[in-house]
């Protein structure tokens, strides 16, 4: 006689915030983030460019801590970006990654990913933000990241994912943006070993990224260019649907993967 298999359902979504800004009207409003967030479902949120204390341009907000006030969940802050207060009355101004997580989070550690110098200078710090969730008593590893502009930059980042998470006991989940398109070297090589959530449902290359038009065709002076967000999945956790929500809030479009999980 057959156990019965008691199995949870994890909706998972990606979603650069541009810092709260939206594009289309350069208006910072946290609260329409939240209400995409919200309006889907998602369980759990890999956030990229997230501003914690860090400028006028987010009103020195940690919006880590308000986005999971707002949304009654739990949260992880991935700061890679860190400028040091001058005065001991103010917190330093921080830039990086940010999960939310309607699941309890048992751990959370941010990882320096590997970077390179260009022409004398340093590029902007990357990193790996890692957390182990308790899934209703099954851990399971969700992580959050923003790749590197150079093509370089990008392989190295991938290959230390691979060797770090590849041969994982546990089921993992990997979001961000990897500001590379599906059919590049270091998205191919990931692939290899991740399931993308969008290429099962023909969405591989549904473009998430918005850039300013320049043709003049679009009257919002923007259109949406290049598909560089992704939800990744390993094998031990069952991808059931995924979708790209097309409301224009930042300068990305959220993108989502739902899993099954046996428990």
């Amino acid at each position: 006689m057959g156990g019965v298999h008691n199995f949870a359902v994890i909706k998972v979504m990606s979603f650069n915030i541009y810092h709260g800004e939206g594009l289309l009207d350069g208006r910072l409003d946290l609260g329409r983030i939240a209400e995409v967030i919200r309006d889907s479902g998602a369980d759990v949120v890999g956030m990229q460019e997230v501003d914690k204390h860090f400028s006028e341009r987010s009103g020195y907000e940690d919006q880590g801590r308000l986005l999971a006030e707002a949304l009654n969940m739990n949260y992880a802050y991935g700061p890679n970006l860190r400028l040091e207060s001058s005065s001991a009355d103010e917190p330093d101004r921080e830039y990086g990654t940010l999960i939310l997580s309607r699941f309890p989070i048992v751990r959370q550690y941010n990882y320096p990913l590997p970077g390179e110098t260009s022409e004398g200078h340093h590029n902007e710090p990357r990193g790996l933000l890692e957390t182990i969730l308790d899934v209703d008593g099954r851990p399971v590893l969700f992580l959050n990241t923003h790749l590197g502009l150079g093509e370089q930059e990008r392989k190295a980042q991938v290959d230390w994912i691979i060797r770090k998470y590849g041969q994982s006991p546990e089921p993992v989940l990997l979001t961000g943006d990897f500001n590379a398109e599906p059919s590049s070297p270091e998205i191919l090589k990931l692939k290899e070993v991740f399931q993308d959530a969008f290429e099962p449902f023909g969405l591989q290359d549904e473009p998430t990224l918005l850039e300013k038009d320049l043709s003049g065709e679009d009257p919002s002076g923007y259109r949406l260019t290049k598909r560089i967000d992704y939800v990744f999945s390993s094998a031990q956790i069952t991808l059931i649907g995924a979708e790209r929500i097309s409301r224009v809030v930042s300068d990305h479009l959220p993108v989502t993967g739902t899993y099954r999980l046996t428990l």
